[in-house]
């Protein structure tokens, strides 16, 4: 009789971020390059985030940056493709910019008065995350940006 082998998973590393919710008429790669003209971002490496909802998978775009020194990204992703909506609870908002981090706390003091001047964005605001299932989902899209 074979031994059974037990493999242990790496714990990982709990990330810290912050979002904030975007209105914007704009397709994806014109507000990304709006936002490297208007912040010091360099959102530029275009990835896809997949969602299962209702036994679909569906898939949305978004821009990132490369890690800076301490590990943070700065990403940008839709909250519409053509399958739907990412976070329903969230469905008047166009997309997300995400701060996340596993080095080191995200501080909130970010370029949002530098993004607010854009006219691509017509309003823009910090999200207070307080359900644990938000909070979960939120996650599992911050692990697909960061890997």
């Amino acid at each position: 009789m074979s031994e059974k082998k037990i493999y242990k998973l790496p714990p990982q590393k709990p990330v810290s971020f912050l979002i904030a919710g975007i209105v914007s008429h704009e397709k994806i790669f014109i507000l990304s390059n709006e936002l490297n003209n208007f912040t010091e971002l360099k959102l530029e490496e275009l990835v896809s985030v997949t969602a299962m909802q209702n036994d679909i998978t569906k898939t949305f775009n978004a821009y990132r940056t490369l890690p800076d020194e301490s590990g943070k990204i700065v990403s940008l992703i839709s909250n519409r493709c053509s399958d739907g909506i990412l976070f329903d609870a969230y469905k008047n908002l166009d997309y997300f910019i995400i701060w996340s981090s596993e080095n080191t706390i995200i501080a909130e003091h970010l370029p949002l008065k530098n993004i607010k001047e854009s006219k691509l964005v017509l309003g823009i605001s910090l999200l207070t995350i307080n359900s644990d299932k938000e909070k979960k989902s939120f996650l599992e899209v911050i692990n697909q940006l960061r890997h």
